[in-house]
């Protein structure tokens, strides 16, 4: 490029630069042209006036130029085959075209001309749709576009070709671009050129209805996206012809719709540069936005200017982070949680609206069904519809664990019985209303959001290491750890106004809640927000599923929270449910109730504490549990094996021989020599346990028996040595003996006749312990009990001698022959 051309300023803000493009009938020719500067103001209502290019700049390396009065300007490719295509064989054409009519170099410019750009199209003649060159059959396209109502007519599902490259053709760049949307939602009249091919832009809406349609027929796995694409597009060039001659704005109402509308709707749509996300929507706003702070400027880091979009859109109320130049913020506000969606119905195939969705209903109205409007994201069923402090309309979430995704950030929902939006007003009475708890909100604006991209997302921290988030405010692991309870709290409160309590989330919050509150520096707080978050959930506007059978207090659900708290147990948890359910219920039998019931199961567990906060509320030790498992705080803390706690119950005066409260019950020494504790059992001997003591009618056993039975040598040597009765027989007439040697317990049965125990003594079916031994081929039994029975007349060596035979035998045949001669 020898003489590159040279931009010249504009006289007024409101001029502008026009293409008029030169002549040739041939098309190798270079491109020559000549810009000049006009005011838009002479081409208000004239419908001769100048034409405007709509198009995709495409690939920025510039490998061409246009001569412009004999010095060169480079464009792009795209834009270099489009003015060939365009370019008049004898006569002038004049255009806009914003890459050579724009100085590209110039921000300030730029973002005067920005402000311009809806008066341009407008204004313009004709907007001039270029889609690129034919390539993958598009220059059978419009020939399809044609004919495809007698496609639908036909029902015609084996047209392959057809289908495919109608898909091909409304994937191309430039059905995607955000410009697009004001450049054609502007335009009076508009012409579809592809190549050589051209098309009425009216008749080309029509057909791209009708291509919707067909193509959803078809069953191709075509996405959503481009459905809504094409609906898009079309609705917008459809409306030119029914769009009066531009007289300027303010002469008659322009604009698509509301600014917060048109951003829910079209976020995602692609551009160069970001910031024209949200600068090439001002132009479509119905609403003034000259006080927005959005107006265009390229000098602003992206960041802020998102920063104030979000601010805009929802509240200024809002504390918002952003961070990087991506589409992308976290934010935390106050508000209320006002309806849920229950169902979505009816899908409207229009541009403004998507279909109706019914409401759950936190207020009384004669219809829960409202009409939602089209946006970017779907709505879905159990997603929520919040009110946030300062908002003018609502905001629809999705939540994620702790933190919630917007979905629709400013929907106007219309009553589908009134026909018209809930005022401003109304939706902010509903939130002051008293009828809803204000709730805390962590959430995420990702314009980039799928749900299927967020399907894996578990809770913010996850979401902050996956996006590389480092937030503003460092905090130590406490802080963090706080900082996360708090948030998981925060969300199921609102989960909970939405849908009910989720009794697993629930649980898991509290056992959060235990593992915090262990940390000294955060106690007071940790105290604090545990005692609101279950004003919290009494406070919901949903109805819990989280119940307890045996509770008819109001405050059901705290008192199955302290059920489950001391069953686990959670003893600093369950010490502060247990307060303020006697603080804040009508009547706290309830909570004294449940304690009582549940002293077997925190005597059971390990948590001292916890055994002494017990005590202190002035819990009977002594009284037992109700139901099946009814038993005595120590008989259960004996069974469990916690020496700390047997020691905390007997110094609380525990009655050590309290008798088996139930069927099958135990004393605790019973119990302790059942599991085998060896030293529960001597400390419980120690406080004077009856080691005797008689067994439970059905089902009991001595605690001799229970150590018998379970094989424990040297558990029955310290209940024989310390006075154990050895031939004490249960229901069924057996004796310890008779047990050891059904059960083959061999070191037992030794201990016993050490003990003198009975060798002929028989059970009420006339069986003995040398009956039981031959039985189950027990051989080293069998020659004990022989050798014990003859040692009372030839004394211990015979038995001795006898039982080391047997024992060096080696087969099972072998033993019963052995054990056959022995008898």
């Amino acid at each position: 490029m020898e003489r590159p051309y040279v931009y010249q300023a504009l006289a007024l803000p409101h001029n502008v630069r026009l293409l008029r493009l030169s002549p040739n009938a041939e098309d190798s020719a270079p491109l020559y042209g000549h810009l000049i500067e006009c005011d838009i103001k002479d081409f208000y209502g004239q419908p001769d006036s100048f034409e405007a290019l709509s198009y995709v700049w495409g690939a920025p390396e510039s490998y061409y130029s246009i001569s412009l009065d004999g010095f060169d300007l480079p464009i792009t490719t795209n834009l270099y085959v489009a003015l060939k295509n365009l370019r008049h064989r004898h006569r002038d054409r004049l255009l806009w075209v914003d890459a050579m009519c724009i100085n590209q170099t110039d921000d300030r410019e730029k973002e005067r001309q920005i402000g311009l750009m809806y008066q341009i199209y407008a204004c313009a003649s004709c907007v001039v749709v270029w889609l690129g060159e034919n390539e993958d059959g598009s220059e059978y396209v419009f020939e399809d576009l044609r004919t495809i109502k007698q496609k639908m007519l036909a029902n015609d599902k084996e047209d392959k070709p057809s289908a495919q490259r109608l898909v091909k053709f409304f994937q191309r760049a430039w059905f995607r671009r955000v410009w697009v949307l004001q450049e054609v939602g502007a335009a009076r009249q508009i012409q579809i050129r592809c190549g050589r091919s051209l098309m009425d832009g009216y008749a080309f809406s029509m057909a791209a209805n009708r291509v919707n349609l067909w193509l959803q027929t078809q069953d191709r796995g075509q996405s959503q996206e481009l459905h809504e694409t094409i609906q898009d597009v079309a609705y917008l060039i459809q409306g030119s012809i029914f769009r009066p001659p531009y007289h300027g704005p303010g002469t008659l109402p322009e604009g698509m719709g509301h600014f917060k509308q048109m951003i829910d709707l079209f976020h995602s749509r692609e551009a160069t540069k970001i910031h024209d996300k949200i600068f090439a929507l001002l132009g479509m706003s119905s609403n003034d936005m000259s006080t927005s702070g959005l107006l265009p400027d390229y000098t602003i880091p992206f960041k802020h200017l998102f920063e104030r979009l979000v601010k805009f859109v929802i509240s200024d109320r809002l504390l918002v982070e952003c961070q990087q130049d991506r589409p992308l913020a976290v934010i935390k506000a106050t508000g209320w949680m006002s309806e849920t969606a229950m169902a979505l119905f009816g899908h409207l195939p229009c541009f403004l609206f998507q279909g109706n969705i019914e409401m759950r209903q936190a207020f009384t109205t004669n219809d829960p069904n409202w009409t939602l409007p089209t946006s970017s994201k779907p709505v879905q069923k159990d997603d929520l519809i919040c009110l946030f402090d300062g908002t003018a309309t609502p905001t629809i979430i999705r939540p994620y664990g702790d933190v919630s995704v917007i979905v629709v950030a400013a929907p106007l929902l219309c009553h589908n019985m009134k026909k018209v939006k809930l005022s401003t007003n109304e939706w902010i009475k509903r939130g002051e209303s008293g009828r809803l708890s204000s709730r805390h909100f962590l959430l995420i604006w990702d314009w980039n959001y799928s749900s299927k991209s967020y399907a894996h997302l578990k809770n913010y921290q996850s979401w902050s290491a996956l996006n590389k988030w480092v937030s503003r405010d460092s905090k130590s692991p406490t802080e963090e750890e706080l900082n996360s309870l708090i948030q998981r709290c925060d969300h199921t409160l609102l989960a909970s106004d939405g849908n009910g309590d989720s009794p697993q989330v629930l649980k898991e919050i509290l056992m959060h809640f235990e593992t915090v509150l262990r940390i000294e520096d955060s106690y007071i707080a940790v105290d604090r927000k545990l005692t609101e978050f279950l004003f919290g959930i009494l406070n919901s506007s949903a109805h819990t599923e989280f119940q307890c059978s045996s509770c008819t207090s109001l405050h059901d659900i705290t008192f199955s929270l302290l059920v489950w708290a001391l069953d686990v147990p959670l003893g600093k948890v369950a010490r502060r449910i247990y307060e303020f359910h006697r603080s804040h219920t009508i009547n706290s039998y309830c909570s004294d109730t449940i304690l009582r019931s549940k002293l077997d199961v925190i005597y059971g567990r390990g948590d001292v504490e916890m055994i002494e906060w017990v005590i202190e509320e002035g819990a009977d030790v002594n009284r037992p549990a109700f139901g099946i498992m009814a038993r005595t705080a120590l008989q259960a803390a004996a069974e469990q094996g916690y020496m700390n706690n047997v020691e905390c119950l007997l110094r609380a005066g525990a009655d050590v021989n309290a008798p088996p409260v139930r069927t099958r019950g135990r004393t605790a020494l019973q119990a302790a020599a059942e599991q085998g504790h060896i030293a529960i059992t001597e400390r419980l001997l120690q406080a004077n346990a009856q080691i005797n003591a008689e067994p439970a009618v059905i089902g009991g056993i001595t605690a001799l028996e229970a150590a018998v039975i379970s094989g424990n040598v040297s558990l029955v040597e310290i209940l024989l040595e310390r006075g154990a009765w050895p031939n004490t027989k249960d229901v069924h007439g057996n004796t310890p003996l008779i047990l050891a040697s059904k059960k083959g317990h061999t070191a037992v049965v030794e201990a016993l006749l050490a003990s003198n125990a009975d060798i002929d003594a028989r059970n009420r079916r006339r069986e003995t312990a040398l009956y039981w031994a031959r039985k189950n081929d027990h051989v080293a039994i069998v020659a004990a009990l022989r050798a014990a029975k003859r040692s009372v007349k030839t004394g211990n060596v015979l038995g001795g001698i006898a039982l080391t035979m047997v024992s060096k035998v080696s087969t099972a045949a072998q033993r019963k022959r052995a054990v056959t001669d022995l008898a």
